[in-house]
């Protein structure tokens, strides 16, 4: 077995032992051979491996000129390696690296047979300079050769000789300068070990070992006895030939081989144990294993009870064995520790006698050993009771401490059967209750039924901890005992326990004592050295004391690694599961005003921002931006405090500066607010023209006409004159109109007039006006247009204000003077002498026209008339409720009154206005609301401080109870503003009011003498936020050579030129919505001549007309149908044929308006042809076809009526359903779902559908 003993290390290498020869001579010259690669004098090689040893001369100070070198070495053990291949076996020696050339080579061969006294191979080397090259002798240390071998077989030592054999001639000398050859102060040999591996299995390694079969032998550490040589990647396996009385155990950790006996066998075997390398190199050691049988004790699991004063004697045999003694001849027992005494317990031989007079229990320790010195104690529990002593917990059986190592594969939950750990003299087991206390850490489950204690730990803790087992008797008579139960890592390393997952801010720092979630059973956290890995996004620190702080720089989540190490060096891992969040994005409150007026030229902080922040965000994470407003206007800023000043600059003259503030957080998550800027605006006058006066009268001059203030009504504006003597002006407070005199003498100059107007905010402007006074004379008054007038039965109509459409050059339109004719009709016809409002009513029996003549008187009674006509049309005798739609929704300013005529915005098709009854509620009463019941007008007064917004439900109600109603938005304002829109709320983005835009006119083209009437203005508007009938028209110029006249009902323009013009004429309609956004277009007007070219009058275009009987009131205006190139359409006469048909035409010759009556009980169709002719006696005609159909029903007269049908906007790629034609028509004597309804046109580019069910 020996000779297979190989020694190992981490490499099988050579041992090279130098030995020394001292030779006295004056020289001072040494000899040493080396590794190559190492330097080593002393080396390892491997089988097979190849190498080089160079020879070195050390001439310490000395020059070396020569040397003889004889070396030998065993071939059996190295291969000598030629340093010529291509003739080996002659040059064995290859030149050293530090032997310049010029050295003459005297010998260089090798002696594998040398027929001397020497049996190894050997080396001959000699060199020498010729005389003369002193200047290539050796100076200093050099490598003067090299020789390359292989390793064959493993040997512990071989030996590389440095010959000194004078009488072999094999003597090793140098020659030093010219003198003679000497042999080397110093020279060194080799002696080399081949070794077949890595490692060294060492000799030192046991050759028995002996142990009781009762325990586990542990002292063997296999690393002691293996010795590496070179370093390797992985560590050596270990094996152990097999025994199936013997189990051997190796920690792969820490390399310790645990050996102990199969099922108590004992006896002698011998082990072999392996160690292989990386390589599969092995080697192996022989190990005899005695093991021993111990005595050892059985004793039983509950307490030797005596009854007090009783003598007992326990036969200890009965509960001893020993394996190899049987008979227990060689065992001896000794009693190592007795509480009771010997009078009480008394250890004879083998046997214990006990005897007490008192109840008790205690624990004897008796140690029995043997002839092979084992030693076996057993602890064992003597215990006296009387009756009803109740229950003892025995100091035995019941274990004291109990350690589990929850680490081990084979790591069980500690189970104690509790029966066997108690006596009760009076009581069974089952009749005993047990419980615990004063544990926390550690779980004790203990079953009722079989007693039996289930031993666990909460998770991820590890300690030690004291339990309080307490049993009970059914008669309350208890014991108890304390064990201290442990559990711990079998390394005795730290744990982790489950870490919770932590969530930080972004940026924001967030801690974590990890202490908590650590426990070591011989160390606390204190004592331990911490580390932490830092995350990819995670950014960690970590104390000393385990306190984490982690900080994100991007929102996501990772986990980082902790360590722990103990004082022990020993460490645990775990992971923190870290998860950056978005920090809070900035929130701002809903009272962020959404507008703020500021005073003009002047800066004033308006707020904090800080102070709209919500949701709990620190204003330190908040960055302001502010943009939005034109930097011309308004100058904007925001200090370190948050705080935001703005100044209004001089361009600011007109509108509204939206300014838009943006929170953005750290992650740069905006939300933005904006807040309407309004400043204080002066009033502008526009230019008012040239005034002309009669000397001793007066004019009139409009100044609210003239005066824009974006933010100031024109009420509210206030007015004075100046420079104007020798003129006298009088300007009236609620009116703004100014009246500018001259007397007589100053006829025939020209004087100016200066009006300044200022606001409440005492901004000013001012416009000069130049006033010519004239010679008297008196002109008259001229009526330019009145509008023709419709209403229904028992209704009224108040849409002329007679001053609109007069002009007076010398006659204040106040001191005028109307009239009309006839007073008997059956019309009544009232005028306002204060307002000159025409108001139009009807008896409930009335039905049809009435042509009325209104006059025009002056001071100098010189007057004008002029004709018109009201049509009172028949009521619906259809029963239906009424319906309110279309009132506006209210803007006001604080501390001011609105009113609605609510009359204007209701609708019933068989009650009069006058008898409806109206209604309101108001949703949180912050406006009063007052309806006149005589005339339905309704006044709106916001309570005292109220600003914003209340809801106001009108409703209207016929005398059967019948009802409709409308709600309305009343805004309350701090100023009325000059921008309508939605208002903002704070979070919430502002949405601009849009102006209306109008477009192009058609130009057009009359004739002198005719009038025009093809401009529907609201035809040529669009406004996105408001309804086209709440929209405002007006004109510019209003005295120019074409009169203008707008029907404020239906926004028809009538155009008029001047007698006598001729020529070019441009006129400005500006349209402005309820906010006093407006836009303007110009209408090009060209009159011309009537032609010379003599022509008749062309008809075309008049269309067929569909009645019923009883039907009147039908009307065709017939100057929209008719051309004359030569002759104005007001002097054109108009007739009809037959004149005996069934359908009486009247022509109104004021109006030339036709309107059609059929004969009572005709049905039928009349067709009828109209005849223009002109003062030429040319005339044109065009026949039609009126069709009269029966009556819709006994008494009743109905003529099927659309309303207007809505304009409608859609988004491309959308539908629109907002209209239901259903609403839309009047007079249906059939159901409205069954009427048939039809569009054109039906190529148009946007496609229409109806469903016929819903319409």
């Amino acid at each position: 077995m020996a000779s297979k003993m190989l020694r190992l290390d981490r490499y099988y290498m050579v041992i090279i032992l130098l030995f020394i020869g001292i030779v006295s001579q004056l020289s001072a010259t040494s000899l040493f051979l080396q590794h190559a690669k190492t330097g080593d004098r002393d080396f390892f090689v491997n089988v097979e491996e190849r190498f080089q040893v160079e020879m070195v001369i050390d001439p310490q100070g000395q020059q070396v000129t020569a040397f003889e070198i004889y070396l030998s070495f065993s071939d059996q053990y190295l291969e000598l390696i030629d340093a010529d291949p291509i003739n080996p076996g002659i040059q064995p020696v290859k030149q050293g690296k530090d032997l310049p050339n010029g050295w003459q080579i005297f010998d260089n061969d090798t002696h594998g047979d040398p027929g001397n006294k020497l049996s190894n191979f050997q080396i001959d080397f000699s060199r020498g300079l010729i005389f003369g090259a002193a200047d290539l002798a050796i100076k200093k240390k050099s490598v003067i050769g090299e020789i390359s071998f292989r390793a064959k077989v493993p040997t512990d030592a071989t030996t590389i000789k440095v010959d000194n054999m004078k009488g072999e001639n094999r003597l090793t000398v140098v020659r030093v300068g010219n003198s003679p050859t000497t042999p080397f102060t110093e020279s060194f040999i080799s002696n080399i070990s081949i070794a077949q591996g890595l490692l060294e299995f060492l000799d030192s390694f046991p050759k028995n070992v002996t142990f009781p079969s009762n325990q586990v032998y542990n002292k063997l550490q296999l690393s002691d006895y293996v010795v590496s040589h070179h370093s390797v990647e992985s560590q050596p396996k270990w094996s152990i030939s097999k025994s199936s009385n013997i189990s051997v155990e190796i920690d792969p950790e820490s390399l310790i081989a645990s050996l102990s006996a199969v099922d108590d066998w004992f006896g002698t075997e011998t082990l072999e144990f392996t160690v292989t390398d990386p390589q599969e190199n092995s080697s192996s050691k022989l190990l005899e294993v005695k093991i021993t049988a111990p005595p050892v004790f059985n004793l039983p699991e509950k307490p030797f009870i005596t009854d007090v004063n009783q003598i007992r004697f326990i036969d200890l045999t009965e509960y001893l064995k020993d394996a190899d003694d049987p008979k227990l001849d060689n065992v001896n027992l000794i009693m190592k520790e007795n509480p009771y005494g010997e009078n009480t317990v008394k250890l004879n031989g083998k046997q214990l006698t006990v005897l007490d007079d008192k109840p008790s229990q205690e624990s004897i320790v008796i140690v029995a050993s043997d002839a092979d010195g084992n030693e076996t104690t057993a602890e064992i529990q003597i215990g006296f009771s009387a009756l009803d002593s109740g229950p003892i917990i025995s100091i035995i059986t019941f274990p004291p401490e109990i350690t589990v190592y929850f680490d081990r594969p084979e790591a069980n939950v500690p189970i104690l059967d509790l029966d066997g750990m108690v006596f009760d003299s009076d009581y069974t087991d089952k009749q005993l209750n047990w419980s615990t206390e004063g544990n926390k850490n550690v779980k004790v489950e203990i079953d009722p039924a079989t007693r039996q204690a289930k031993i666990m730990r909460n998770p991820n803790w590890q300690g030690s901890e004291e339990v309080t087992f307490i049993v009970t008797n059914p008669v309350d008579l208890s014991d108890k005992k304390t064990m201290e139960v442990s559990f711990r890592t079998s390394t005795g390393a730290p744990i982790f326990g489950e870490i919770p997952p932590v969530t930080i801010l972004f940026q924001k720092e967030q801690p974590l004592d990890l202490r908590s979630f650590v426990s070591d059973f011989e160390s606390n956290p204190d004592q331990m050295s911490w580390d932490i890995n830092p995350g990819k996004f995670v950014k960690t620190e970590i104390s000393n004391k385990g306190l984490a702080v982690f900080l994100g720089s991007k929102v996501g989540s990772e986990e980082i690694e902790v360590r722990v190490i103990d004082p022990d060096g020993k460490q645990a891992k775990s992971k923190v599961a870290v998860t950056v969040i978005a920090p809070t994005p900035p929130q701002i409150s809903n009272k962020f005003p959404s507008k703020i007026t500021i005073p003009r030229n002047e800066p004033t902080v308006v707020f904090d921002l800080d102070e709209f922040l919500t949701g709990g965000i620190d204003s330190s994470d908040v960055t302001w931006k502010v943009d939005g407003y034109d930097l011309d206007k308004i100058f904007v800023s925001i200090d370190d405090e948050q705080n935001v000043t703005m100044r209004s600059l001089g361009a600011w003259n007109t509108g509204i500066q939206t300014v838009t503030f943006t929170a953005e957080n750290q992650v740069e998550i905006p939300v933005s607010v904006k807040t309407r800027v309004f400043t204080n605006f002066p009033p502008t006058i526009s230019p008012i023209d040239d005034l002309t006066i009669a000397g001793g009268g007066s004019i009139e001059v409009d100044l609210n006409k003239n005066i824009k203030d974006l933010d100031t009504k024109p009420d509210q504006i206030s007015w004075t004159a100046t420079d104007f003597s020798p003129l006298l002006v009088d300007i009236d407070s609620e009116t703004k109109i100014a009246t500018i005199s001259a007397s007589q003498e100053l006829s025939g100059k020209e004087y100016k007039v200066v009006f300044i107007a200022t606001d409440p905010n005492e901004l000013t402007d001012n416009q000069t006006v130049n006033v010519r006074v004239v010679k008297s004379f008196k002109t008259p008054p001229v009526v330019n247009f009145l509008p023709n007038v419709k209403f229904k039965q028992g209704d009224e109509d108040q849409s002329i204000t007679l001053t609109k459409y007069v002009e007076d050059l010398d006659t204040p339109k106040k001191d005028l003077k109307w009239d009309y004719e006839p007073k008997d009709s059956k019309i009544k016809v009232k005028i306002d002498e204060t307002t000159k409002n025409v108001t139009f009513s009807s008896d409930l029996e009335f039905v049809g026209n009435q042509k009325f003549t209104f006059t025009v008187t002056d001071p100098d009674e010189l007057s004008d008339s002029l004709d018109m006509t009201a049509v009172v049309l028949e009521r619906s005798k259809e029963k239906g409720p009424p319906t309110v739609k279309g009132i506006p929704d209210i803007k006001m300013k604080k501390g001011t009154t609105e009113s609605i005529r609510l009359n204007d915005y209701v609708m019933d098709p068989d009650t009069l206005k006058v008898d409806l009854r109206w209604d309101y509620a108001s949703k949180d009463g912050n406006v009063e609301v007052k309806i006149d019941s005589e005339t339905s007008n309704v006044t709106l007064s916001p309570v005292a401080d109220f600003l914003g917004e209340e809801q106001v439900t009108f409703t209207a109600s016929d005398p059967e109870n019948q009802s409709s109603s409308q709600g309305i938005k009343v805004s309350v304002l701090e100023e009325l503003e000059v921008d309508s829109g939605i208002e903002g709320e704070g979070g919430e983005e502002n949405v601009k009011a849009e102006p209306p835009v109008i477009r192009d006119f058609p130009p057009i083209e009359i004739k002198q003498g005719d009038v025009d009437q093809s401009i529907v203005l609201i035809d040529y508007v669009e406004d996105p936020d408001t309804p086209k009938k709440d929209l405002k028209w007006d004109y510019e110029p209003k005295d120019g050579n074409v009169l203008v006249q707008i029907d404020a009902s239906i926004f028809k323009v009538t155009l008029s030129p001047k007698l006598g013009f001729t020529g070019d004429h441009k006129i400005t309609f500006t349209v402005t919505d309820p906010g006093d956004l407006s836009s303007s277009k110009v209408l090009s007007v060209k009159v011309i001549e009537p032609s010379a070219e003599k022509g008749p009058p062309v008809v075309k275009g008049i269309p067929d007309m569909e009645m019923e009987q009883g039907d009147v009131g039908q009307q065709i205006q017939l100057t929209n149908y008719v051309k004359d190139p030569d002759t104005p359409k007001k002097d054109l006469k108009w007739d009809y044929a037959p004149k005996d048909g069934n359908v009486e035409v009247k022509i109104d010759e004021a109006t030339l308006q036709a309107t059609l009556i059929p004969k009572p009980g005709f049905v039928g169709t009349q067709e009828i042809e109209f005849i223009v002719t002109d003062s030429d006696k040319l005339s044109g005609t065009q026949k039609i076809k009126i069709t009269i159909g029966k009556k819709s029903g006994e008494g009743e007269n109905k003529s099927l009526m659309i309303t207007e049908i809505p304009n409608v906007k859609f988004e491309q790629g959308t539908d629109d359903r907002s209209i239901v034609l259903g609403e839309h028509v009047e007079n249906s004597e059939v159901p409205k779902e069954k009427l048939v309804w039809d569009y054109s046109p039906k190529d148009g580019n946007i496609e229409v559908e109806i469903d016929k069910a819903s319409l």
